[in-house]
């Protein structure tokens, strides 16, 4: 993969900071060996055994080098109560002076011979490269003890190692005068260089699983799994101190059924779960990107309803799914804060829910199927509720989502054989305008980038089999 793009960062009207010359390039080679079997009851205990096993190989290249540009809005900007905001870490803003005017006037003057040749000349420069190598080795078998109970153990042991060179640099013609460059003061960049920073972690990931078939009809399952998300390194850090985060372990447990009844009329399958983090892995706006950092502890736990009803009127089936949950953060003492809490603020969300974790989720999707002619005719419905959430880790009530219902129809006409098919279709039936996230704005300290669901969509589509 090879990415060249050219970004507006400040996303306002205005030329202030830009991505120039963005170079991305991501290459993955990747070896699976993999065979599975049958095999006679182990001990001469049960009815046999099915398993897989096998080996596991990656080697990942990544490599960006990009950076940060002054545009020509920025020398004014940086004398602005926002822009004072940041180069001042909060401490001045619009603050009246004693001389008359604001901090901004006053420091005008100063300020001067750093912004004044600022335009086209200052940047922040940074040159990241990373070779990951995986290498895994995973089995699991299916132990059938009797024609009603089974249980399935699995292992995989997974060995990462991760070389990293790193360089983050300032470049202005004032530099040798003033010693920083503006965009460096913005965005509180220093320069730094590492070369071969070098992680290895090894890990060892169990599972089991039990079930029991009482009849084709219900199975009942619990589950017992260890999960793991090895660390890594930003790629783009403005001081080299958030530059490697570490690896996230996770620990599930499951308890559910799989059911059909009436006849096979209704399938209905039901799980309820539990998830514990240790060092969770979030996403976190650092001013102008997004950084990996550890978060503590957290947990997740739920319980998730599907099912499937072949109603009495033959064309009608309804489809339905209902979803409950509850994700907190167990530990996270210095997670970021509200803008309005001060810039680089910190705040405990120990106790606080998590991020995009609504309460309440659910669908509704009733079909009708008629056979016309000799050709299919379908209509669909759908409901989609989703809970209220915040939309970024913060928690800021900015970015705050209401709980919201959207409804979508479609209508369908194809051949019996399925060789092919014609649908036209309504989402967002009744226009709902929801936001799809909120998030903080670079440069502008409680200003919120905001993007929304799409409104009400017309399409129409044709397949094609042949």
């Amino acid at each position: 993969m090879n990415i060249r793009q050219y970004q507006d960062l400040d996303t306002s009207p205005a030329d202030l900071i830009r991505l120039f010359g963005d170079a991305e390039d991501y290459s993955q080679h990747s070896l699976e060996w993999r065979f599975t079997g049958l095999g006679g009851a182990p001990f001469g205990w049960g009815q046999g055994v099915t398993f897989v096993t096998g080996l596991y190989a990656l080697q990942a290249d990544y490599y960006i080098n990009t950076g940060i540009e002054a545009g020509e809005d920025l020398a004014t900007y940086a004398l602005s109560d926002s822009g004072l905001t940041l180069i001042s870490g909060g401490a001045i803003a619009g603050i009246p002076f004693a001389g008359g005017g604001t901090v901004a006037g006053a420091l005008g003057p100063l300020l001067g011979p750093l912004v004044g040749t600022a335009v086209g000349e200052d940047r922040y420069t940074f040159d990241f490269r990373q070779r990951t190598r995986t290498f895994a080795a995973f089995g699991q078998l299916t132990w059938d003890l009797s024609e009603h109970w089974s249980v399935t153990p699995g292992l995989r042991l997974n060995h990462e190692r991760k070389n990293i060179d790193s360089v983050g640099t300032s470049s202005c013609r004032t530099k040798p005068v003033t010693q920083q460059c503006l965009v460096q003061l913005i965005v509180g960049a220093n320069d730094y260089s590492f070369s071969d920073l070098e992680s290895t972690e090894t890990n060892l990931s169990p599972k089991l699983s039990v079930l029991y078939r009482a009849d084709d009809d219900l199975r009942v399952f619990a589950t017992w799994a260890r999960g793991y998300k090895s660390g890594g390194a930003n790629a783009i850090s403005f001081t080299g101190e958030d530059l490697e985060y570490g690896s996230e372990t996770a620990t599930s447990v499951e308890l559910g059924i799989k059911s059909h009844w009436f006849g096979r009329s209704l399938s209905l399958n039901a799980t309820a779960y539990r998830m514990d983090f240790d060092d969770l892995q979030v996403l976190a706006f650092n001013g102008v990107f997004f950084d990996v950092t550890n978060a503590g502890s957290a947990y997740s736990t739920g319980v998730e309803l599907d099912s499937q009803w072949l109603t009495p009127y033959r064309p009608l089936s309804i489809n339905t799914s209902v979803g409950w949950l509850e994700a907190r953060y167990k530990q996270y003492g210095s997670a970021p804060a509200p803008v309005e809490q001060g810039l680089d603020a910190r705040q405990d969300l120990s106790g606080k829910t998590l991020a995009f974790a609504p309460r309440w989720s659910a669908t509704l999707s009733p079909t009708l199927d008629y056979s016309v002619a000799g050709l299919n005719l379908t209509f669909g419905l759908n409901a989609r509720h989703q809970g209220d959430q915040h939309t970024d880790t913060d928690l800021d009530q900015a970015t705050f989502v209401e709980a919201h219902t959207i409804y979508s129809a479609r209508i369908g006409l194809g051949s019996a054989a399925d060789t092919w098919n014609l649908s036209v279709g309504c989402k967002n039936l009744t226009d709902k305008r929801v936001l799809n996230q909120a998030l903080d704005t670079a440069l502008f300290p409680g200003v919120f980038l905001a993007n929304q669901q799409p409104g009400r969509t017309i399409y129409a589509s044709l397949n094609l089999q042949w």
